[in-house]
C-alpha cells in the first residue's frame, strides 16, 4: 500500500507497529480475527505436575489458534502469555479442560521470545456436581450458595470436595 509516499507491506510486515493505523484499515477495512500459524506435525509436549508428561502434535490435536479477536481483543492464549511473563509468574494452576490451551500458550511464549522461564503447570481435576456434570460459573454454579441450595451439599462437603480436588 503507498501512504504519503512510503511503501508499506502490510501483508508481509512483521511489525505492524511501524504501521499508521489508518495503513492498516486500507488493508483490512473489515475488522477480522488474527490466528498462529500453526506447522503440521510439531510434537508441543510438557510435564504437568499433576498430569504428568502431555504431548500434542500440531495438525492433529489442534491448529491454527486465534490469538485477536475481531473486536479488538487479545484471546484467551496470548493475553495469559504475555500477562504472566509480564508478571514474572512462575506457576499456574487451573482445570485439566486447559491442558490442550497450555499447549497452544507454550508455541507462544516461543514464538514471542519473551525472555522469561515458563511457568510451571499444575491442572486440577475439575469439581463436578453430585450428578457428574462439571460445575461452572457460566451456569451459576459455582458459588456457595448456589452449592448448598441446588446441590444440596453441606459446608463440610463444600470443603472435603474442594480438598479433594486438589489431591486427584
Amino acid at each position: 500500500i503507498k501512504h504519503n509516499d512510503s511503501i508499506y507491506n502490510v501483508l508481509n510486515s512483521c511489525n505492524c507497529n511501524d504501521i499508521p493505523n489508518e495503513i492498516l484499515s486500507l488493508a483490512y477495512p473489515t475488522p477480522i480475527n488474527w490466528r498462529f500459524r500453526v506447522p503440521d506435525g510439531l510434537i508441543v509436549s510438557f510435564i504437568d505436575n499433576r498430569c504428568g508428561k502431555q504431548e500434542y502434535i500440531t495438525g492433529k490435536d489442534f491448529g491454527d489458534f486465534l490469538i485477536w479477536r475481531s473486536d479488538g481483543y487479545p484471546s484467551y492464549e496470548l493475553a495469559v502469555v504475555v500477562d504472566d511473563a509480564d508478571m514474572n509468574i512462575t506457576e499456574v494452576v487451573r482445570g485439566e479442560d486447559l491442558l490442550l490451551s497450555t499447549a497452544r500458550q507454550l508455541l507462544l511464549y516461543y514464538a514471542l521470545d519473551l525472555n522469561v522461564n515458563i511457568p510451571q503447570f499444575y491442572h486440577c481435576s475439575l469439581v463436578r456436581d453430585h450428578n457428574g456434570k462439571r460445575l461452572a460459573k457460566r451456569d451459576q454454579d459455582t458459588t456457595v450458595k448456589s452449592l448448598r441450595e441446588i446441590h444440596n451439599m453441606t459446608p463440610t462437603e463444600i470443603i472435603n470436595k474442594f480438598f479433594n480436588t486438589l489431591k486427584k
